[in-house]
């Protein structure tokens, strides 16, 4: 059997090929816009490195500035969250392992005062096992890679992350009348 949705309560908004559209016919979202913008959903990005290993912070910083992000480096949690403490950073990508506050330490820190969209957080370690993973993701991570870091799948994480930023605050600067509820009719 086929799943149907129906649509209700759009509180006078209505969805049509074009578009999100008032009662006067003013459209609130235009979907052929949504094509337009995406150079700017790909935007480049302020960028927190934390690894104690200043090779590895090398790597990373090479890796993410050459698609024109703007990247600071940290080499420990006490150095980063004193750094995100100053700054605005789109994006933190955190090594777990290092000496005083660890990895773990420094998400735990970032959750209590950022959410998961507010302040992504990829966590990039040489541990590799699945219980460490699921923690991490558990405990507020966005993403997970493991060392030694492959240039393109760094460069597509960031990206992501970035992308799915910009997609949050596009949305929540959406006008409130715009709600719509789904259910499916079988």
């Amino acid at each position: 059997m086929r799943y149907r949705p129906t649509v209700f309560d759009f509180s006078g908004v209505s969805v049509c090929q074009y578009g999100w559209r008032t009662p006067s016919d003013k459209p609130l979202l235009n979907f052929s816009e949504l094509k337009e913008e995406k150079n700017i959903m790909s935007r480049s990005g302020n960028i927190l490195a934390v690894d104690d290993d200043v090779l590895n912070r090398g790597v990373i910083e090479r890796i993410v500035a050459r698609k024109g992000h703007s990247v600071t480096l940290a080499s420990d949690g006490k150095e980063a969250l004193h750094k995100i403490r100053q700054g605005a950073f789109d994006l933190v990508l955190l090594d777990i392992m290092m000496p005083g506050i660890d990895g773990l330490g420094v998400l735990r820190e970032i959750r209590q005062y950022y959410s998961m969209s507010a302040l992504p957080v990829i966590m990039v370690s040489a541990l590799n096992d699945s219980d460490t993973v699921v923690e991490l993701l558990n405990l507020g991570a966005n993403d997970y890679m493991t060392k030694p870091v492959d240039a393109k799948i760094l460069q597509a994480r960031v990206t992501t992350q970035l992308n799915v930023i910009n997609a949050h605050k596009k949305v929540s600067v959406l006008p409130e009348n715009v709600n719509q509820h789904i259910t499916f009719q079988y």
